[in-house]
């Protein structure tokens, strides 16, 4: 009973967690400025990519290391939940 109870509470915690990463994902998607190509040559907009990308690279590996914190507990309370005794 209490090993059914910290997987549902696993699983809880992993679903929670995911959809606020994906919240704040969305809202960082939403804020994150446009790529603008001031020079209109291939150069320039691959210098404006890469300069984008580096001011959103540290928020992004944060969300990454979050997704997969919450589907490591959503795992293992899948598998607290289907222990068999």
């Amino acid at each position: 009973m209490q090993v059914r109870l910290v997987g549902f509470i696993l699983v809880g915690c992993g679903a929670i967690l995911l959809v606020a990463v994906f919240l704040l994902a969305y809202t960082y998607l939403v804020s994150t400025p446009y790529v603008e190509v001031k020079g209109g040559t291939l150069i320039d907009a691959i210098t404006s990519l890469v300069s984008t990308l580096a001011a959103i690279l540290p928020k992004l590996m944060y969300l990454i290391i979050m997704v997969v914190v919450g589907f490591i507990l959503i795992s293992k309370g899948i598998e607290f939940l289907t222990r068999v005794r």
